[in-house]
C-alpha cells in the first residue's frame, strides 16, 4: 500500500527556447536530420532560417506551439560542402539558438549498399562522425587513409575499440560488409550477442591498401 499527499502542480512562467541539437552534419549517405524545439512562456513566434543547400519542413510556427515541441526535419538538398554554417532558431529579439550546419560530399560515389532495397541498420557507415558510435581508447577519426569519402575511422596504438548497438533480432540472418586496412597491426571486428535465440551474421569484410 502507499499514500499520496500534498500534491500540488504549479505553472512555470520562465520563458526558455530549446533545441534538441547544436551541431548538426549531413553526407551523401544521411541527407535529413531532425531537430526538436521547445519553447517555454513564449509570447513570440518561433522562426528558423537555414544556409543556402539545406532545406526546412518548418520555417515558423506560433508560441504555443512550441510549449509542447515541435520536431523539424532539415534536409541536405545542395552538392557544395558547408562548412561551419548554421541554422538560426529565433523567437523575437529576446531568445535565439545557433545549430553548426557540416556537409560532407564524396561518399555516395563509391559507397555501395549490400542491398538497394534494404535499410542499413548502421545510420553512418562511412563513419563521418564518432557521436554515433560509442567505444574506448585512442580512436579518432582520420582523413589520409580513407577507402573513400572524407573520414575513417582510426584506432592508433593497438588499444582502443569503435562499438556500434545493434538489436538485432533472433533467428534471423543478417549481412556484414566493412572495408578493413592495418598499418603495422592488426584488426579484430567482434559481434557481441546480447540477445537469446541464434543470429547467423555473414562477414563480407575487404582489406584496401
Amino acid at each position: 500500500m502507499c499514500a499520496i499527499a500534498d500534491l500540488s502542480i504549479v505553472d512555470n512562467p520562465t520563458q526558455s527556447l530549446y533545441v534538441s541539437a547544436t551541431t548538426l552534419t549531413f553526407d551523401d549517405i544521411n541527407k535529413t536530420r531532425t531537430i526538436i524545439i521547445t519553447g517555454n512562456s513564449l509570447t513570440d513566434s518561433v522562426k528558423l532560417t537555414a544556409p543556402s543547400g539545406i532545406t526546412l519542413s518548418q520555417k515558423a510556427f506560433s508560441a504555443a506551439s512550441a510549449q509542447c515541441g515541435i520536431t523539424v526535419t532539415a534536409t541536405f538538398v545542395g552538392s557544395t560542402s558547408i562548412n561551419q554554417d548554421s541554422i538560426i532558431v529565433k523567437s523575437g529579439s529576446a531568445f535565439s539558438k545557433s545549430i553548426k550546419v557540416s556537409t560532407i560530399t564524396g561518399d555516395g560515389v563509391c559507397f555501395t549498399p549490400l542491398y538497394t532495397d534494404k535499410t542499413n541498420l548502421i545510420t553512418d557507415p562511412c563513419i563521418n562522425s564518432l557521436g554515433n558510435y560509442g567505444g574506448w581508447g585512442t580512436k579518432s577519426l582520420d582523413s589520409l587513409a580513407t577507402y573513400c569519402g572524407k573520414y575513417c575511422g582510426k584506432i592508433a596504438g593497438g588499444t582502443g575499440s569503435i562499438d556500434y548497438n545493434l538489436t538485432l533480432s533472433p533467428y534471423k540472418k543478417y549481412r556484414m560488409k566493412v572495408m578493413l586496412k592495418t598499418i603495422g597491426g592488426s584488426f579484430q571486428l567482434n559481434v557481441l550477442p546480447r540477445c537469446s535465440g541464434h543470429v547467423l551474421i555473414q562477414f563480407h569484410s575487404s582489406v584496401f591498401n
